[in-house]
């Protein structure tokens, strides 16, 4: 590219960048579109092509004006405004409602707008992104997580250090929707006051979902509360022997109750007392003719993801994030991130760069991302990707480029 010493293009240079813009094809149009050299004038227009694929271009990159970014946040394609979304929310620290420099204004207006769109991808887009920024607007944060969609508000819940205990008492207290208090109980380091007040509200999948949650503080008043509760509820039984700090009576509680899969869990504690230690002991005994379903011979003709198979029916996350990283060569730390955002598209585009078949995409959703089974993304036969490719590539080089 000739250039002047200022990095300016040269005037033949720029006559061609017209030309391009005006007659060029696709793939001309892309290139000028994506260059941090291209002058903003023609950016904005090239905001107004009429290939979507362009307008994403122009939507992403960092050369583009804040009025070009007004228009494109109104754009036709909801992905042109989804890599908008992630462009200027990477920018929100530098925002607010109360800035003075009218650009920076107009940024955060074009923010707000996308926080707002009524699909819901642009808002995740914009979630995610903000998700575990310590300097985010917090009001937007706080509108963010009151969102009535999951891939939306979700992110915000689980890692935003901008919300406070206040904060999380307020969701739990007026969720706005009905999966908000067990976001809430998902979240790491949990207060006790946070973790008492969710085991009050008579909310099961919260519950559960505090159960399960090891980081979570919970006083000895209420995980010996909650272990009676257990009795009558299966979705508790299943996380409560886990957990840590649990009461002697607790314990003869749920020893009580389960056999199996919960036995198990119980009696590799080491603060069993020796008579609850010999009824668990019983129990698995009674139990030794019921052996666990064989994975032998269930991935026939799938050979090509035995390796993501074997660690995910054990729900090892850990091993897969490893697999998936040893077939992807992207970093663990993309991996996990997928995983923390629970971004079923960002996940199927890493089941695709591993070179998984599209018939596990739905374990990796689940396992890796903890995805619940109503909101696993599939194509509409299964046996298919439901992204396009240039939407999974879309989604590898957005990781990427925030990890």
């Amino acid at each position: 590219m000739s250039t002047h010493a200022t990095g300016a293009p040269t005037p033949a240079h720029a006559r061609e960048l017209i030309r391009i813009a005006r007659h060029g094809d696709e793939a001309e149009r892309m290139m000028v579109a994506s260059s941090p050299a291209t002058p903003p004038e023609l950016l904005f227009f090239l905001g107004a092509d009429r290939s979507a694929a362009v307008r994403s271009r122009v939507a992403g990159n960092r050369a583009t004006p804040p009025q070009a970014d007004r228009i494109l946040a109104r754009d036709e394609d909801p992905m042109v405004r989804e890599v908008l979304a992630r462009r200027i929310a990477a920018l929100a620290p530098g925002l607010g409602a109360d800035v003075s420099d009218r650009l920076r204004r107009m940024a955060w207006e074009t923010l707000c707008l996308l926080a707002e769109d009524a699909v819901e991808s642009v808002r995740a887009a914009v979630a995610e992104t903000l998700a575990d920024m310590p300097d985010a607007p917090r009001d937007l944060i706080l509108r963010l997580a009151r969102d009535l969609a999951p891939p939306v508000a979700e992110p915000v819940i689980l890692l935003s250090p901008l919300l406070t205990d206040q904060d999380l008492l307020a969701l739990i207290a007026t969720p706005p929707a009905a999966f908000t208090r067990r976001a809430v109980a998902r979240r790491p380091g949990l207060a006790e006051a946070v973790c008492d007040s969710l085991a009050r509200t008579e909310d099961d999948a919260a519950i559960a979902a505090l159960l399960g949650n090891g980081s979570a503080r919970l006083s000895a008043a209420t995980l010996d509360c909650l272990a009676v509760r257990a009795v009558k509820r299966l979705e508790h039984r299943r996380t409560c022997p886990a957990r840590p700090m649990l009461s002697a009576a607790a314990l003869g509680t749920l020893a009580g109750l389960v056999a199996d899969e919960w036995a198990r869990q119980l009696a590799v504690r080491a603060d069993l007392p020796p008579a609850i230690a010999a009824r668990l002991r019983e129990a698995l005994a009674n139990a030794a003719v019921r052996q666990t379903l064989s994975l032998t011979g269930e991935a026939a003709g799938q050979g090509n993801d035995d390796d993501f198979l074997a660690p995910a029916r054990r729900h090892d996350v850990a091993a897969c994030v490893a697999v998936l990283a040893a077939r992807s060569g992207l970093p663990r730390a993309v991996i996990e991130r997928a995983g923390r955002l629970r971004s079923a598209k960002a996940l199927i585009s890493i089941a695709w760069k591993a070179n998984l078949s599209p018939a596990v995409i739905g374990l990796v959703q689940s396992v890796v991302g903890g995805i619940p089974p109503e909101r696993v993304l599939l194509s509409a036969d299964g046996q298919d990707w439901p992204l396009t490719r240039e939407e999974m590539q879309t989604q590898l080089d957005v990781l990427i480029g925030t990890a």
